[in-house]
């Protein structure tokens, strides 16, 4: 292509043959580029809320972080936030049964917190009392007809632990009627296809 430092203008300039030449190394640095500005996009996944201010949800520090808990409410009996924040923290850490404990209190004062009682339920499934997480998603429906998490997990306690299929599959579709672009769309409508063959 070039002769004595200048372009030959007899010889066109061709991508593909510097490419070739010269090229793979150019490939590779373009690949490499796209790939770390596919990376930097922004995500669709939203944000964790952060943990209230004094705590940290870091594996290492639960265990202070339940304990600082204990120690507000044990202070403070009436603060329903703190009751909340200790059952959920009990639960996304996998203490079921002291979790349960938590959210019964915080029910046995406000029976129609939805969400607290939606919680419960996922923690009597992980306990293995299947019956009574149906219940409780069931009484939060009674509270909140269109509350998405008691509808599907309410699917799928009635699917997958009590085989009850037709009721998990009434589960799931109102599910997806109340909420159509939920991220496990795709997931749902799989459940539910499945459900009905095995019907």
């Amino acid at each position: 292509m070039r002769k004595d430092g200048l372009i030959n203008p007899v010889v066109p300039f061709s991508a593909q043959g510097y490419l070739r030449h010269k090229g793979f190394p150019l490939l590779c640095i373009l690949v490499i580029i796209l790939f770390i500005a596919s990376c930097t996009e922004k995500s669709d996944t939203p944000t964790a809320t952060p943990p209230p201010e004094g705590f940290s949800h870091s594996p290492i520090s639960v265990d202070g972080d339940i304990k600082r808990l204990r120690e507000t409410v044990s202070k403070e009996p009436a603060d329903l936030n703190a009751l909340i924040e200790l059952g959920n923290l009990l639960m996304d850490s996998g203490r079921f049964k002291e979790a349960i404990k938590i959210y019964e209190k915080i029910l046995v004062r406000n029976p129609e917190n939805v969400n607290v009682r939606v919680d419960l339920g996922t923690c009597y499934r992980n306990s293995g009392d299947p019956e009574r997480a149906a219940g409780e998603y069931r009484k939060a429906l009674s509270y909140d007809p269109k509350n998405l998490y008691a509808h599907r997990n309410l699917g799928i306690v009635l699917a997958y632990d009590l085989g009850r299929t037709g009721e998990a599959i009434t589960e799931f579709e109102a599910y997806l009627e109340l909420s159509p672009d939920v991220s496990d769309t795709r997931q749902v409508k799989e459940a539910i296809r499945e459900l009905k063959e095995r019907s």
